[in-house]
């Protein structure tokens, strides 16, 4: 009895190591082991990911800090910025396809979705189309035959709700970027698990359907012809976390299920689906996420991201891992027959050689099968024993070979297995230096990659600099861009630059160029106001292309490319206000110094007389060139006229200051100044001021007729009836003298 139960025991601890019973006497056994290798640089959700090259392109998503534009790239065990998208997107869909990565759809906004294609060339992103038939996001996509596949998503804003989830199946045409719908899915789908199976088959699994609720079958979807197969329905409805196909057998990983039939649960369950049957594996996701971006590389599945229940629905950072693998135990079989054909056969280039293994069909031994277009049609056999391994060596690097293995035994030859096909690589040649652009001190070097990579991609560059007088060069590792801008140099110096291309297996020889950095050029302008114009002139902090602009109001007078040897121009010009621009455009920049200049030369001094008579006095003067109009001040007042002459009312007996300016933008002229003695016939000019000449007359006590000879002869002639005018006054006060048999004179 007790040796019964041990046998119990240890059949019960059996148990768990089988997965899945054995199918065809072969045993099946299906493994899962995840863990937490890092964190991604930001809290997503709602990302997309795909794998380019040996990289990780995780693309836009919803963060913290709103909807992301970012591209980080997880390469080497570290993750970097990659190449930023033109726009916003949460919930785009993306496909390697080609050598280079398409990404379709998604949400630019709470309220708007993209209708745009993207497609990712030398390292920047490209809109092929702008006019996807039904603009989705959260949508299912997959590449086949230079066509891409977008089947379902959501065309309404309205999230998860039980509007606007589509079953078009819709498909852009490489080959002339245009759009078309070949068909329905049979059910509306969103948000679901999808991955490609040997770029032939779509397993599409889960998902939310609008008002038919969350799906829980798996599908099948040929773009060979465009059918669908309903697989299996799941015991469980919801949208898996990530999804992942190996070896026969489908993987389900976290995700949001209805496990009960009241509650919606993020779970982190792994469930597998393998020749038939549904299992739940006893591993678990590390950390239960949904929403989350995923890609698979080999029989690992990297999950990035998403939301948790453990984070009150929140974004994560986690990078997770999820190793799968399938292992199947076939019973020995007695031979009475030739083998089956070998099978998963893996090819591994290296430098010259290519090293195969493929899986043991219990044969007596293998021939390895291989040609490639330099072999002229000619094809290898050799045969390598009883072995599941072999490495061909004496290739040729970059050149890509094809390969296939046949299994033989006693009773004859298998077929052949599937054709697998590797390049061999090395280090790859130097890159070309196309370009040293010159900068605001600093140089641009632009470069070519390597016509030859060695056969396996370039994973990035050295760049190096140092000054042509020295021999310390500074190596900078700047990832893998052809484009980069060194910066803190010193302007006017020559600087020598390298460029180093590596791959997996090492660095290229260096290429170099020369460059000499520039400064933007600081301008002081001046301004010197002649006759007949302005005489500018300007200097710089270092050498420029000038171009001088004139503008006076709205219109631009002047325009005019000067080049780098003139620093001074003269422009004749009318008085007026203008704006002057010197302009200094160099390779660091353009600098652009602006006056505000006002154009007018100082008015000069009015030419003054006076003409007094009944208690009126009346002042004339000549016209000035230029003034815009002219200043009478008396006893302090003053009165502006664009007339030559101004009459006033004398209040009375007793002295009057007069003084008369001209005036326009410039300024004043210099003052006329003179002071009147009324009701005296007498003048005295006590001060007269032209420009910076000053002249002082004084008159007392003299005759009325020499005073007004004298008044006119020191102005002008144009003031002749003047004279008239005070011999009449003469003649009449002659008469009121004699008749009061006066002795008295009057004083001006």
């Amino acid at each position: 009895m007790r040796k019964l139960l041990v046998s119990m025991f240890l059949l019960l601890l059996l148990i768990p190591l089988i997965y899945l019973p054995r199918f065809y006497g072969d045993t099946v056994i299906i493994q899962a082991q995840s863990s937490i290798i890092g964190t991604i640089p930001n809290f997503l959700s709602s990302a997309v990911a795909v794998v380019l090259n040996g990289s990780i392109y995780l693309i836009g998503g919803n963060s913290p800090q709103g909807y992301s534009t970012n591209v980080y790239v997880y390469s080497n065990g570290s993750w970097h910025l990659g190449p930023e998208l033109p726009f916003p997107l949460v919930g785009a869909s993306a496909v390697v396809y080609n050598g280079t990565i398409y990404v379709v759809g998604g949400l630019t906004g709470i309220t708007q979705i993209s209708s745009a294609i993207l497609e990712l060339k030398n390292n920047h992103w490209i809109i092929l189309s702008n006019n996807m038939p039904e603009p989705v996001y959260d949508a299912i996509v997959t590449a086949y035959d230079n066509k891409i596949y977008v089947i379902g998503g959501i065309n309404g804003t309205l999230i998860y709700s039980a509007y606007g989830i589509t079953n078009a199946i819709q498909v852009f045409y490489l080959n002339n970027n245009s759009w078309g719908i070949v068909g329905k899915f049979p059910i509306p789908i969103s948000d679901a698990g999808y991955v490609t199976v040997n770029n032939s088959v779509l397993y599409i699994f889960g998902g939310y359907s609008g008002y038919y609720g969350y799906s829980n079958t798996l599908f099948a979807f040929y773009p060979q012809n465009n059918s669908i197969v309903n697989i299996t329905a799941f015991q469980y409805r919801g949208t898996p976390a990530a999804v992942g196909y190996y070896k026969g057998a489908f993987f389900s990983i976290g995700g949001n299920f209805w496990i009960t039939s009241n509650e919606f649960n993020n779970t982190n369950q792994i469930f597998v689906y393998y020749n038939g049957s549904w299992r739940t594996l006893y591993a678990k996701e590390a950390y239960p996420t949904f929403s989350s971006a995923y890609v698979q590389i080999g029989n690992t599945i990297y999950i990035m991201g998403g939301r948790s229940q453990l984070q009150m629905n929140n974004q994560i950072n986690l990078f997770q891992e999820v190793v799968v693998n399938v292992s199947v135990i076939k019973p020995k079989v007695i031979k009475h027959y030739p083998p089956p054909p070998p099978y998963n056969v893996m090819a591994k280039a290296s430098n010259n050689s290519v090293y195969l293994t493929w899986q043991d069909v219990n044969a007596s031994g293998y021939y390895v099968i291989y040609w490639s277009s330099i072999l002229n049609g000619k094809v290898i056999n050799i045969s390598v024993g009883n072995v599941t391994s072999y490495n061909i060596t004496g290739l040729k690097d970059g050149i890509t070979y094809f390969f296939e293995v046949q299994a033989y035994n006693q009773y004859g030859l298998s077929n052949v297995s599937a054709v697998v096909s590797a390049t061999p690589y090395s280090v790859p040649l130097e890159p070309e230096i196309i370009n040293v652009i010159p900068g605001n001190r600093n140089l641009t070097v632009i470069w070519e990659p390597p016509n030859f990579t060695g056969g396996f991609p370039i994973l990035g560059y050295y760049l190096g600099y140092k000054k042509s007088n020295s021999s310390n060069i500074t190596w900078l590792n700047v990832g893998n861009v052809t484009q980069y801008t060194i910066t803190d140099l010193m302007p006017g110096v020559e600087y020598y630059v390298y460029v180093i291309a590596y791959n997996k297996w090492g660095n290229s020889t260096y290429v170099y160029s020369f460059g000499i950095p520039a400064e933007i050029s600081r301008i002081k302008v001046n301004v010197i106001k002649e006759y007949n114009g302005l005489n500018i002139s300007w200097s710089s902090s270092y050498e420029a292309n000038y171009t001088l602009v004139i503008v006076n109001g709205s219109q631009v007078l002047l325009n005019k490319s000067l080049g780098s040897d003139i620093y001074n121009y003269f422009v004749k010009l009318p008085f007026g206000n203008y704006t002057i621009e010197v302009i200094g455009s160099n390779p660091a920049g353009t600098y652009v110094s602006k006056i505000f200049v006002v154009y007018y030369l100082q008015p000069s001094t009015p030419k003054v007389s006076f003409f007094l008579y009944n208690n009126t006095l009346t002042i004339y003067w000549n016209k000035v060139s230029h003034a815009f109009y002219y200043v009478v001040e008396i006893n302090g007042y003053k009165y502006v006229t664009t007339n030559t002459s101004f009459v006033y009312k004398l209040p009375g007996s007793g002295t009057v200051k007069v003084v008369v300016m001209s005036y326009n933008p410039a300024g004043y002229s210099s003052p006329y100044i003179a002071t009147i003695n009324s009701p005296s016939v007498s003048v005295s000019v006590q001060k007269i001021t032209v420009n910076v000449v000053k002249a002082y007359t004084n008159i007392t006590k003299v005759s009325i007729v020499s005073q007004v000879f004298k008044v006119v002869k020191e102005h002008d002639s144009m003031y002749y009836f003047a004279v008239i005018g005070l011999f009449i006054f003469m003649v009449i006060t002659s008469v009121v003298i004699l008749f009061y048999h006066s002795s008295s004179s009057e004083e001006f």
